[in-house]
């Protein structure tokens, strides 16, 4: 399908650390590869021809020498902008998830479901094999290390994809509902293995506090022997007369 626009967020392009460690002129050729992946056949990925882009061919495209290409190439992927998946295909993490969840919108919609439906995943694994990258890349967006999100991936590779012993409706919501609950393994490590809890108030007194003894002095003692003694003598008095 021929999308005659792209979905470009400034206000990330302007946050995204890779992309700021590049120089101006690696920015611009980041900025190029976009604009070819959009119109590529597989939109996100430089492909020719359903393979991987070749690097003279690209550099045609670029207006640049394949020297150039491959060194502005190798700056991008270092910075982990841009990714490449085992065929040895670059492509953009973002506008591939992106595509794939236009696909299911479009696929819900003819068939007369919701796009809150589309939305969900059941588990991130996807016929181009970059389900660890797409944990990896949801993960970094919400920031949780790359280690929980590849604990999260193998452990749901593991379990087939199921939370509780049922299949999981939305992968996104449980891995978010685990790292909320604490089960991811750093977590797990701060706490030393146990979960923390907020010590409970304690209940105000029913009765206010009663002041410290206070300790009398052999003079004030004295006093109330005197007082007490005084008293003594006057109700014997009282009483016989």
């Amino acid at each position: 399908m021929n999308l005659p626009h792209i979905q470009f967020y400034v206000g990330d392009w302007r946050k995204d650390m890779g992309i700021q460690t590049l120089s101006y002129y690696h920015r611009g050729v980041w900025f190029e590869l976009l604009m070819l992946m959009h119109c590529s056949e597989q939109r996100g990925r430089l492909v020719l021809a359903g393979k991987p882009m070749p690097n003279a061919a690209l550099a045609r495209l670029l207006g640049l020498s394949q020297q150039e290409t491959q060194d502005a190439l190798a700056a991008i992927l270092d910075s982990g902008v841009a990714s490449k998946d085992e065929a040895g295909t670059v492509y953009c993490r973002r506008m591939v998830r992106e595509e794939e969840i236009r696909a299911k919108r479009a696929e819900a919609g003819s068939k007369g479901g919701s796009k809150r439906q589309a939305n969900r995943e059941q588990n991130p694994d996807n016929d181009n094999g970059t389900g660890l990258e797409v944990v990896r890349e949801f993960a970094r967006e919400k920031g949780i290390s790359s280690k929980d999100a590849e604990w999260f991936y193998f452990k749901g590779q593991g379990n087939g994809w199921t939370n509780g012993g049922k299949p999981m409706l939305d992968w996104k919501a449980t891995f978010l509902s685990w790292q909320r609950a604490g089960y991811l393994p750093s977590q797990r490590q701060s706490n030393n293995g146990q979960r923390q809890f907020t010590k409970p108030k304690e209940p105000a007194p029913l009765y206010p506090k009663l002041p410290p003894r206070h300790e009398l002095t052999e003079e004030e003692l004295a006093a109330h022997r005197k007082i007490v003694r005084e008293a003594s003598e006057k109700l014997r008095n009282e009483l016989n007369r």
